[in-house]
């Protein structure tokens, strides 16, 4: 008897413990905004890092720092007199922060790969600028077991045929480079994830049209490039289907390989695609390959493993949830297969791009929405239990289609460099006046409302140029212009159709949309163009 009373008192403390974990929704407004990195931090709360716009064509570094139950504490911007755009963060050893993307205000470049070093409060310690004379993008960044920090990114600046090649640079703890190489082929080379692997070298995940696999000619395929601790190439593959395909995160596993996700389209007429899940083992060789999604476009931003062996991913989906987009959660065993998914979002667009786990065991979801009353984008905070649940707050279980894809993998006969890297030491930061909360689950205007107002979606993003602008409410005289940064018009269009397709053809970088009706700008963001 005295067994069974333990059983079951065992089982009413286990139930006790799971509803208490912290499950909430908060969007945080300020201009136009991006998350691009969020976790939890070492005091319980949590920080967000990710740009704000401050005029047409200029956007600072923001971060904002919560509790544990997401009221703000502090925020903080960090940027020049040009642009600045944060693409990547975490929480440093000594308890402060790491923020990185570009710059334009040092004067190296038209772009330059950008670190501010925070204390934990936000305040400034160090900030640097490194490339060339062209355009270096930071779009991933990690502090290493020596205290130092390892980012990787693109570069226009040192790449011999003139398109962008994946930059790796690693860096003491004072920001100081102590070395810097680039990696790729003939034609367009990206990275957008890196992680410190337990042999002390590194693994970097993107996409390459360089080594294309496809029957269909030069299309984007996964790139994976493994290095030793000084950058040397250990080996490096590419992945796909025969249409684009993207990696924006990567993990070493505790079996000592790898996963990663982005997005895969079957062949190169498929204007949609699906979340994509690769494992891999120490060499790259493929254990499995997935795919989950609908009938529209669906992606993978973010992924880490969990206790039980198996994989968490984020994204956004295009094919389930009340919107034009939602964010989307995803949960696998060890093996791939499907435990349980969600969506979280509204009748506009939401993504995410950020993805972490939280001490009790539920998971961070952080990027952007356009919903909820704001009036533009806006940081989008989205705490949910180990089930991926979240209050049943604007969240749906989609009937995700899992599919077993077969991926074919090649041997990219990537060329290593390593560039003439300048580095600059500035000073740009600034103090904000803070954001404004909206409560998600408190608002009070319905979905069915929401549909009144003008959205748009620009996806997918980044593009190699062909980009599509989908709509749920099309008025007439609406059009779509675009500016590169010098604020000069590089496409002019009229949007006739809930969904128009349309090719940028110009050099890549970073681009402003802007979309008009009646000659007022209803609805403005930023492409970048591979």
């Amino acid at each position: 008897m005295q067994k069974k009373i333990f059983i079951t008192l065992s089982v009413v403390f286990t139930s006790l413990i799971g509803y208490s974990q912290s499950m909430f929704q908060k969007v945080f407004e300020k201009d136009f905004t991006t998350i691009y990195g969020a976790q939890q931090t070492n005091d319980g709360g949590y920080i967000m890092g990710g740009l704000h716009q401050v005029s047409a064509t200029d956007f600072d570094y923001l971060a904002v720092k919560l509790n544990s139950v997401g009221d703000t504490l502090w925020t903080k911007t960090y940027g020049g007199i040009g642009d600045e755009e944060c693409y990547a963060m975490q929480q440093t050893a000594d308890g402060g922060f790491i923020f990185a993307g570009i710059d334009s205000s040092s004067g190296i470049g038209n772009y330059n790969v950008y670190l501010v070093k925070t204390n934990s409060i936000g305040d400034t310690l160090w900030t640097k600028s490194y490339g060339g004379s062209s355009d270096d993008f930071g779009q991933a960044v990690q502090q290493t077991a020596d205290g130092g920090y390892i980012v990787a990114g693109y570069t226009g600046s040192f790449s011999a045929d003139g398109n962008n090649d994946v930059y790796l640079l690693k860096t003491d703890a004072n920001g100081n480079l102590t070395w810097s190489k680039t990696y790729g082929g003939a034609y367009g080379d990206y990275a957008f994830a890196v992680k410190q692997t337990t042999d002390g070298g590194y693994i970097i995940s993107g996409t390459t049209s360089s080594f294309g696999i496809s029957p269909y000619g030069n299309v984007n395929d996964v790139y994976v490039l493994k290095t030793n601790s000084s950058g040397v190439l250990t080996w490096s593959k590419t992945y796909g289907q025969d249409g684009d395909d993207w990696s924006y995160g990567i993990v070493q596993t505790n079996e000592g390989g790898y996963a990663l996700t982005g997005h895969t389209n079957i062949d190169s007429t498929a204007a949609l695609s699906d979340v994509y899940l690769i494992k891999m083992d120490a060499n790259g060789d493929t254990l499995f390959t997935k795919s989950f999604g609908g009938s529209n476009y669906d992606k993978g931003t973010a992924i880490i493993q969990t206790n039980d062996s198996g994989f968490v991913v984020t994204g956004s989906t295009y094919s389930f949830g009340h919107g034009t987009s939602d964010v989307y959660l995803l949960k696998t065993n060890k093996k791939g297969s499907l435990l349980f998914n969600s969506t979280f979002g509204s009748a506009g667009n939401d993504w995410a791009y950020a993805l972490s786990q939280a001490t009790d065991n539920g998971f961070v979801l952080a990027g952007y929405t356009d919903n909820f009353g704001v009036g533009n984008s806006s940081f989008y905070f989205v705490k949910t239990d180990n089930y991926g649940r979240g209050n049943n707050c604007n969240e749906t279980t989609p009937a995700t289609v899992i599919g077993n894809t077969i991926t074919k993998v090649s041997n990219a006969a990537t060329i290593t460099n390593t560039p003439a890297t300048i580095t600059k030491q500035n000073t740009f930061t600034k103090i904000t006046s803070g954001v404004s909360v909206i409560d998600v689950c408190n608002f009070t205007t319905s979905i069915k409302q929401q549909t009144n107002k003008q959205l748009f979606a620009v996806y997918p993003n980044p593009s190699n140029g062909n980009f599509a602008i989908s709509t749920a409410d099309l008025k007439e005289n609406t059009q779509v212009i675009i500016y590169n940064q010098l604020g000069q018009i590089v496409l002019s269009k009229s949007l006739n159709n809930q969904l128009t397709n349309f090719n940028l053809d110009v050099n890549a970088g970073v681009y402003q949309v802007r979309i008009l009706n009646e000659n007022e700008v209803i609805f403005q963001t930023k492409i970048i163009k591979e």
